[in-house]
């Protein structure tokens, strides 16, 4: 039987990395809304765009702070920019020292939207009913341009 030392030793280094952080917090630090209800209404067809960056917000010996920065528009081909929602979320993560910037910059890049994604969709869907408007049916993983 392995133990479990053994089994994380046998994992590649960024399993390793990934299984060591802590996500100590996920904070909404920025968000704007503009919605344009009669326009979305006259509009039989309407378009889906989700565009994302992420980056490294800030770091320290045993710690990391990263940004995500989201845009949700829907359009129609003759009405563009029915709605457009941005949101901003700072995610801070501890991790134990030394680690590698290469794992930081690949955990940016990717897991990252991944664990913020329930929170764009939850928030998305709250803005949206509170407009009284249909919710948008957005993907279960956003993903620029989709």
């Amino acid at each position: 039987m392995t133990t479990k030392t053994a089994r994380i030793a046998q994992q590649s280094p960024y399993t390793s990395f990934l299984r060591s952080l802590d996500l100590f917090s996920i904070s909404l630090t920025d968000s704007s809304f503009h919605g344009d209800r009669e326009q979305y209404f006259e509009q039989s067809k309407h378009e889906l765009d989700v565009d994302w960056t992420t980056e490294l917000a800030g770091h320290s010996e045993e710690s990391f702070d990263v940004r995500a920065n989201v845009t949700i528009r829907i359009s129609a081909p003759k009405a563009k920019d029915l709605f457009t929602l941005t949101a901003s979320y700072l995610l801070h993560v501890h991790a134990p020292p030394p680690f590698d910037p290469k794992h930081v910059k690949r955990f940016t890049d990717s897991e990252v939207r991944l664990i913020v994604w329930p929170y764009v969709r939850e928030y998305a869907t709250s803005v949206f009913g509170r407009m009284h408007v249909p919710p948008a049916i957005l993907p279960v993983t956003g993903s620029q341009g989709t």
